[in-house]
């Protein structure tokens, strides 16, 4: 995390969460112990834990920008003070963590360190966290221990800010009985990380029953992801806004920045995800090499002709090559030639190679929403395991022939069984809302709405959701047909239903 932010608070653990952002950090642990009293004792065992609250959206959307404006400036980039802490969290730090025995007496505290890690011998069975600054946790104490025992990462335990309730973000079926979910607080939009494992409570609407064995969020997911990006780039993105440090940028820069952001968080995740893109006005365009050499036939600096490397199929694990394609996707970028309009600073990044683009801007018409989402989960049709589309616009669909409404999008995304993030970028009134939220809703994903900056943050948001994703494995097989209904209950909180339909 970065500019670390200290969060003294006393903690009352009653059964510990889960992630492995790995051990490292200066610690600064220290315990005491209180086994007296008529409490039986209890055999001491190794625990490993720490403790992280979420970056609110404005707030990860500032980090990004003041970094961006570091590198234009040439000023080195801020430090990651604790680089076990996850990116968009904060370590909570002075924290101390009580253990309790089976009668609910206090046998052992642990205090967080510098970067809310905490580890040690101690007594007791379980273990809950009441902060101030935040909701009360209740945490996996056996996965706590196991990480102590076993010497490994410490469990990362996110808290839950004040006012907030759970929400269950994304939903995909993978299919012999498991289900891939995504849980974030309806505050900050960010993953909640190491819910204990009886947080989730599944039944279908032929009121059948479901009994889960969940597994993660206790790592970043090692299991790869495919995701589709789906970027407008209609004339409206040229819509100007003033970000919070006072600088004006477009949209069509805000969204190339959350993209290049978002890719950076992919190959720093390494967990082989794959990543396409798709770009549209009234056109959709399908991102891929071929497409590339034809639009714009690059040369480097020497004259000599530059590839991306992208396949046809648009869909690749090489996420750095997808840099370029963020920059091209800005009229104002460098990389084109004469233009006759101020070059836009924010581009290229760091990671496009050095080159110039032949070739005219091909964008700037109007909205085929509906037309490119589907393209985008065309491009993942073919991809097993967990996939997701993420689909912005500023607008309203006024352009798609091949999917020519919402219901006609949403048939064609359950029939692929994908989740759909949409994301209104504008003002509520210029986006059409209705539409975003049924696509989302209906295909088990979500739809959020920013109208500045905070789309930066917003995309990061979302990238929580996928790097810190929980599996259910059901003890029996839907049958096909039904529908799901997914309910997390944890920490006295109770999340909003949310159906998934298994075909």
């Amino acid at each position: 995390m970065y500019l670390q932010r200290k969060k003294l608070a006393t903690i009352t653990l009653s059964a510990l969460l889960v992630s492995a952002c790995g051990g490292g950090g200066s610690s600064e642990t220290s315990q005491t112990s209180s086994n007296s009293g008529s409490s039986p004792a209890s055999a001491k065992q190794a625990v490993a834990g720490r403790l992280v609250a979420p970056e609110n959206t404005a707030t990860t959307s500032s980090r990004i920008l003041l970094q961006e404006q570091r590198r234009l400036s040439g000023i080195q980039a801020l430090i990651q003070t604790c680089q076990d802490v996850p990116s968009g969290y904060v370590p909570l730090s002075g924290v101390t963590v009580e253990f309790k025995d089976n009668t609910g007496k206090t046998v052992d505290t642990l205090t967080s360190g510098s970067c809310g890690e905490f580890s040690g011998n101690v007594a007791g069975s379980s273990a809950q966290a009441n902060l101030t600054t935040h909701q009360p946790l209740v945490l996996d104490f056996t996965a706590l221990s196991k990480a102590g025992s076993s010497k490994s990462a410490p469990v990362v335990a996110s808290a839950l800010p004040l006012n907030a309730s759970y929400l269950i973000s994304s939903v995909q079926y993978l299919g012999q009985g498991q289900i891939a979910y995504s849980v974030v607080d309806s505050v900050s939009r960010k993953a909640v990380i190491g819910l204990n494992a009886q947080h989730l409570a599944v039944s279908d609407n032929s009121n059948v029953s479901y009994t889960p064995t969940i597994q993660g969020s206790s790592a970043s997911v090692a299991a790869p992801t495919a995701i589709a990006l789906v970027l407008d780039a209609s004339g409206s993105m040229s819509t100007s806004h003033l970000a919070a440090n006072g600088v004006i940028r477009s949209s069509f820069e805000l969204a190339s920045l959350a993209t290049h952001n978002f890719l950076d968080e992919v190959e720093q995740r390494a967990a082989g995800d794959q990543v396409s893109m798709v770009v549209f006005d009234h056109k959709v365009t399908e991102i891929n090499q071929p497409w590339l050499d034809k639009q714009f036939p690059m040369l480097n600096n020497n004259g000599n002709p530059v590839k991306a490397g992208l396949p046809a199929s648009g869909l690749t694990s090489n996420v750095t090559a997808l840099h370029l394609v963020a920059d091209l996707y800005v009229p104002t970028s460098q990389l084109y030639g004469k233009i006759s309009y101020p070059y836009s600073p924010f581009a290229p990044n760091p990671k496009t190679p050095a080159t110039s683009a032949g070739g005219s801007y091909p964008w700037n018409g109007s909205t085929a929403f509906f037309d490119a989402t589907a393209k985008g989960l065309e491009q993942l049709s073919n991809v097993s395991g967990r996939k997701m589309v993420i689909s912005m616009t500023d607008g309203f669909e006024n352009s798609s022939s091949k999917y020519p409404t919402s219901n006609a999008l949403i048939a064609y995304a359950k029939q692929q069984g994908i989740p759909v993030q949409t994301i209104g970028f504008g003002a509520a009134s210029d986006v059409d809302e209705k539409s975003m939220k049924e696509i989302a809703s209906q295909t088990g994903g979500e739809y959020q709405r920013v109208e500045n900056e905070q789309i930066t943050g917003l995309y990061q948001n979302i990238l929580t959701g996928i790097r810190f994703q929980y599996t259910a494995k059901l003890d029996k097989v839907p049958v096909s047909g039904v529908t799901l209904k997914l309910v997390v209950k944890s920490n006295g909180s109770v999340s909003p239903e949310k159906t998934l339909s298994i075909n």
